[in-house]
């Protein structure tokens, strides 16, 4: 869930070469139709993450170290190792194994690293509760208080 916290409107730009999420090794668009999406000040978008394949990317198991625990949020689709097109970033558990991009999310001054958001046994997810930059700015939450996927 995308929420938008500034003063004025935000637009994320749908399609293939709008918004993007990536949890290494796997990225795809967040709005699937080409239409943007406009958020109100406060004004929340739900999506979930839609592989290639058309299937619901799961982003935590919590069975094991090798899940790659992190989410980066793009402006646009390319490249994902430039800092300037990251919008958001948060890393939970052992963080990723694989290809990090904790590194640019350090450099977009989006995530300080070696944070991790603490999830407690049997949780599903968490919610932004501070300081998004810090593991310690998010609050671990049980599934039944998640958006439903689809």
């Amino acid at each position: 869930m995308l929420q938008n916290v500034s003063r004025t409107p935000q637009t994320i730009v749908g399609g293939l070469n709008g918004w993007q999420w990536c949890n290494v090794p796997d990225y795809w668009n967040i709005v699937l139709v080409e239409e943007d999406v406009v958020l109100a000040p406060g004004e929340t978008y739900t999506f979930h993450l839609i592989q290639r394949m058309r299937t619901t990317r799961v982003l935590y198991h919590g069975e094991s170290d090798s899940d790659v625990n992190e989410l980066g949020i793009y402006t646009t689709t390319g490249a994902f190792t430039n800092p300037l097109l990251m919008a958001a970033f948060v890393s939970w558990g052992a963080g990723s194994t694989y290809e990090s991009r904790e590194y640019v999310a350090s450099q977009a001054e989006k995530w300080t690293a070696g944070e991790r958001v603490a999830i407690q046994p049997g949780h599903a997810g968490f919610v932004a509760t501070g300081n998004a930059r810090r593991g310690a700015g998010f609050t671990s939450v049980p599934a039944r208080c998640l958006p439903a996927s689809p």
